[in-house]
């Protein structure tokens, strides 16, 4: 993540953020969660990877996963999988 989207999306005010602001934001939080991937973390990717996927143009979700993080589309859906499949239920989260 290069320090100027860091800046950018911190200066903005959280009550007036546009999609891609929001996506921005999601990047920004996926990106320190992927430091370490303990069963919390994957549980919080997924959870914003889940949220990302509603925002992304329909059909252009994995593009932007390469464009956005070093994992692979099938690592991100995997997140996703352990999010949707009860890992917020689980108490990993």
């Amino acid at each position: 993540m290069s320090n100027e989207k860091l800046e950018i999306c911190e200066e903005k005010n959280a009550d007036v953020l546009t999609e891609e602001d929001e996506l921005l934001q999601i990047i920004i939080g996926v990106d320190r969660l992927t430091t370490r991937h303990s069963f919390c973390q994957m549980c919080r990717i997924g959870g914003l990877l889940v949220s990302a996927e509603k925002i992304v143009d329909h059909g252009q979700f994995a593009q932007w996963i390469r464009n956005n993080f070093e994992f692979s589309y099938a690592t991100a859906k995997r997140f996703m999988r352990f999010y949707k499949n009860g890992g917020y239920d689980g108490g990993y989260c």
